[in-house]
């Protein structure tokens, strides 16, 4: 999915030269004017109209020809996270707006949005998140999909994150099985992944070889979007800690010792800091 016409890491960039910093209130405003212009009625010139002074109106200047300056873009501050744009000559157009609502399913977007925390007490802002985000690596037609994956600032800086969800089904095929029936395509897969992971290529057998292209995923998202940390975290569902021993040993790979509910360091890949993590969930939501 675009922002406009651009894709997610062009709009980054251009938030960032533009507003100085990658603002959470930019993110959500890119899709806020993406909606109003796929919903704007037809015609050659239209206005906008922003409702908050905060973020919305670079996002607004960013992606249309509405400018401050031309005078096509009015700002009122009214306290609504919210953007009209309508044609000149009928004067049709449609509004978009943060939704309260709809923002508790989204805890961290609202508590940006209210306030809640100071600026100092905010460990991480999430800038963005995509499901089942796939990255594409070397020797073979599939690429590595991850449940989710994430971009997080924190005060130490970016955040490639990959989340894994684990219940009762394992990680998937371990090393010597996905091995078995060995191809050129999958010995380059290997010889990559253990260059990104800066591992040797000798790597036992019981090691799940899905950890290994997610954990990459992490690393390569990170140098592609300048995070200085890449982190994947295993998110248990199950009351037991269920394939914790295949996490442990891929761990001990990296030199860290694996800890539920830690995240651990595991040392510098390709420039960035890497850590390992496993996390259960609430207690509500966990698979008997």
């Amino acid at each position: 999915m675009n922002i406009c016409t651009y894709s997610y890491e062009e709009y980054l960039h251009l938030v960032k030269s533009f507003h100085g910093s990658l603002a959470p209130g930019l993110l959500i405003g890119g899709f806020i004017v993406d909606l109003a212009l796929k919903h704007l009625p037809e015609g050659e010139f239209f206005d906008a109209l922003c409702e908050t002074p905060v973020c919305l109106p670079d996002a607004v200047q960013i992606l249309t020809p509405c400018t401050i300056g031309n005078g096509w873009l009015t700002v009122l501050s009214i306290g609504r996270f919210a953007v009209t744009m309508y044609e000149k000559e009928s004067g049709r157009g449609v509004r978009v707006y943060l939704d309260m609502k709809k923002l508790e399913n989204w805890p961290e977007v609202r508590d940006w949005y209210l306030k809640r925390k100071k600026k100092q007490e905010q460990d991480l802002d999430l800038l963005l998140a995509i499901p089942g985000h796939r990255v594409t690596l070397p020797g073979g037609y599939y690429p590595a999909e991850n449940d989710v994956w994430a971009l997080l600032r924190t005060k130490h800086g970016l955040v490639s994150l990959v989340v894994k969800g684990l219940a009762r089904e394992p990680f998937g095929e371990m090393l010597g099985e996905w091995r078995d029936e060995g191809s050129p395509g999958k010995q380059r897969r290997l010889e990559f992944l253990c260059a990104v992971l800066d591992l040797d290529h000798d790597l036992p057998e019981v090691i799940r070889y899905p950890l290994l292209k997610w954990t990459a995923s992490a690393v390569m998202e990170a140098v592609r979007f300048h995070a200085t940390h890449a982190v994947l975290l295993v998110h248990s569902f199950t009351p037991v800690p269920h394939w914790f021993d295949d996490f442990e040993r891929f761990c001990a790979l990296f030199g860290a010792r694996a800890a539920a509910g830690e995240c651990r360091p595991a040392g510098e890949r390709m420039g960035v800091e890497l850590h390992l993590g496993w996390v259960r969930g609430d207690e509500r939501y966990l698979a008997q």
